[in-house]
């Protein structure tokens, strides 16, 4: 949480030094920027960790639904302080966006989840792969909007932003939670629905009920931005800029 505070300190430092555009937009949309901006920043690093610990984790030679790794622990902690922080900023938001009260519980059930696991050591490659689902495509979405909000916005660049979007979650979806749970059941000489049906307990239930199942709408909303988007300059940025 200090190295997130850190951050939103510099960028409201740095911004006004280093783009013009930025000194121009309300007190509304300065804020939302370093929000952005913080959550670009955090979600990246820890869609990276969760990347590390699907690969990398030691608790893939042991149990990779119910092992545990100290690489992932520590991950989640970072996890808990990133979702406090941006759960923080959407609450102190001098004009909350859209959906406010939506994205806190969002976070709160993270917080929830990513507690549950520290405390009771299920740290292994299945729950990095089920928020890796949730995490990836945050980094994508918050730059298309912040390319969006400094006047990037030709067809090129917002159609690449668009598929960028679209490929993050469908991969994330569609290859780790699936190939993880065919892992486990082969370990077990089982079948991957013997396995699903009769081996997977409440936790790996609760991950998939509360985070994958939910976002499976997301692919499915990317792909159809990207269709209705293709090859169109994205719209211009709702802000009231000030006239020069």
């Amino acid at each position: 949480m200090l190295v997130l505070c850190l951050f939103i300190l510099l960028c409201r430092l740095a911004l006004p030094l280093v783009l013009a555009r930025y000194s121009l937009l309300g007190r509304n949309d300065r804020f939302e920027i370093v929000r952005r901006m913080t959550n670009l920043f955090s979600q990246t690093v820890l869609s990276a960790c969760y990347t590390r610990i699907l690969f990398h984790a030691p608790s893939h030679a042991h149990d990779v639904l119910y092992g545990y790794s100290s690489f992932a622990h520590t991950s989640f902690l970072l996890a808990i302080g990133a979702y406090l922080v941006d759960a923080i900023l959407y609450a102190a938001h001098p004009s909350p966006p859209s959906l406010t009260s939506v994205w806190i519980t969002h976070h709160g059930v993270a917080l929830l989840l990513l507690v549950w696991n520290v405390s009771f050591r299920h740290t292994s490659a299945f729950p990095a792969a089920i928020f890796l689902v949730s995490n990836l495509a945050h980094p994508f979405v918050d730059l298309r909007w912040l390319l969006i909000v400094f006047d990037f916005r030709g067809p090129r660049i917002s159609t690449a932003a668009n598929a960028l979007c679209c490929v993050a979650v469908t991969v994330a979806h569609m290859l780790p939670p699936p190939y993880l749970v065919g892992l486990a059941a082969s370990a077990r000489d089982l079948s991957i629905m013997t396995f699903v049906l009769h081996e997977m307990r409440v936790y790996c239930w609760v991950f998939s009920l509360l985070i994958y199942i939910p976002h499976l709408l997301c692919p499915v909303y990317q792909a159809q931005r990207l269709v209705n988007g293709w090859m169109k300059p994205a719209q211009r940025f709702r802000a009231d800029v000030k006239e020069a």
